[in-house]
């Protein structure tokens, strides 16, 4: 057991506090930044009573932080534990805060900041601005574990943040819709185009490989030759490609795929093996090479014309000039009726999931061939049931009922 220190009357000292050689008496503490204070007294009963008024101002001093602590400072400080996240995350999250919760929120103490507050700003956001549900729902995350923090570190005795989506999940679910996909006839006048307008034919092997596999754009870019099995007919599916912000502008990186899931082999069909050789004939006919490694790699399928392998921004900005020369073309044809949407690479990927589905395929061969973690998120999601094949459901049930005779009598 450790001996107990004493003065010279042989009373017991506490920690921090020491009896000099002359007599008197003195205390030592760190304050909460990690600096070292001293205090002296003649007797030790004048030293304690320092010691009091030490504590107490240190408790004054943690109340006034906590009372004027910002949602700015909260929100450095809640930055600044996320050490593991992707940059596009981080990116992300940045600009969600920026764009939408600083400006009415951040110079605001936390303390000050009421759950009716929070409520009226989500209505806001959702009624007036336009926001969507699912960026609203991503905001309020954000905000929260903000607060969260505040709450941890004992500044707000609770988070104002509870609760406060309801009504906007509520308004939500009652308009919420399947995300789009082409209709059959939409399909084949988009891939009739690539094959036969100049100005689109470049683009004919990546769109196609998207429209017959449903892989993200950030996979598309990330696709290597080396991830591409001639042998077995099929595509190893094991990185994203992501573009983020950095003090030098932007710069591309490699991710493992956003779940688990998402890392698998997609089986190769006809046209997505005339794609893909399609795409090499032309990098050997043009003399095309990758010229920027990304994260030590180069081997990228798909490039544009200056040998960098191609962005969801890119393929999206080709997607949207296909779309208007088609419809000015169609235009010009008199043909109105055939007017092609705005749509992206990801209306690609839903396309591909729908036609599955259209076509009777098992929904676990879907679920995997999607990378989803569940066959829920693809069938609520991403699988849109267009008018003409629930009209030929129909027919079928239909033709398995006879059909009832009136009685006249």
């Amino acid at each position: 057991m450790a001996k107990r220190r004493t003065d010279s009357r042989r009373r017991v000292l506490k920690t921090g506090e020491s009896q000099r050689k002359n007599g008197t008496y003195s205390f030592r503490w760190t304050d909460d930044l990690g600096i070292r204070h001293d205090v002296y007294a003649p007797t030790l009963e004048q030293l304690r009573q320092k010691e009091q008024e030490i504590r107490k101002n240190e408790r004054n001093n943690g109340k006034a932080q906590g009372r004027n602590i910002t949602v700015d400072a909260l929100y450095r400080i809640w930055l600044s534990l996320k050490q593991n996240l992707r940059a596009t995350s981080r990116d992300n999250y940045c600009s969600l805060y920026e764009n939408h919760i600083k400006q009415p929120f951040g110079n605001r103490r936390a303390q000050s900041i009421k759950k009716s507050e929070i409520q009226s700003f989500y209505h806001l956001l959702f009624t007036q601005e336009g926001i969507e549900a699912n960026t609203i729902f991503c905001i309020h995350n954000i905000f929260r574990q903000i607060l969260n923090i505040g709450v941890d570190d004992g500044y707000l005795v609770k988070n104002p943040c509870h609760r406060a989506l309801t009504e906007i999940k509520r308004a939500a679910q009652g308009g919420k819709k399947q995300r789009p996909s082409l209709s059959i006839a939409e399909q084949k006048r988009f891939l009739s185009y690539l094959n036969t307008d100049e100005r689109s034919r470049r683009y004919r092997p990546v769109f196609t490989t998207i429209l017959c596999t449903g892989m993200r754009a950030g996979e598309i870019g990330a696709l290597q030759w080396s991830d591409i099995d001639w042998d077995k007919n099929c595509i190893t599916i094991n990185h994203t490609l992501t573009c983020c912000s950095s003090s030098q502008g932007w710069e591309l990186h490699l991710h493992a795929p956003k779940t688990p899931a998402s890392q698998r082999k997609i089986q190769m069909i006809p046209a997505v093996r005339s794609a893909l050789e399609e795409e090499r004939a032309y990098h050997r006919e043009h003399n095309l090479r990758c010229t920027t490694a990304v994260d030590g790699l180069c081997d990228f399928v798909f490039l544009t014309n200056k040998g960098t392998p191609q962005t969801d921004a890119n393929l999206n900005s080709a997607l949207r000039r296909i779309t208007e020369q088609y419809n000015r073309d169609a235009a010009q044809r008199g043909c109105p009726q055939e007017i092609l949407p705005h749509f992206t690479c990801h209306i690609l990927r839903h396309t591909f999931a729908t036609r599955l589905c259209e076509l009777g395929v098992n929904i676990k061969v879907v679920q995997e061939a999607m990378g989803h973690a569940d066959a829920a998120m693809t069938l609520n999601t991403y699988v849109d049931v267009k008018e003409e094949l629930r009209a030929q459901e129909m027919e079928l049930f239909a033709a398995l009922i006879p059909s009832a005779e009136l009685d006249e009598g």
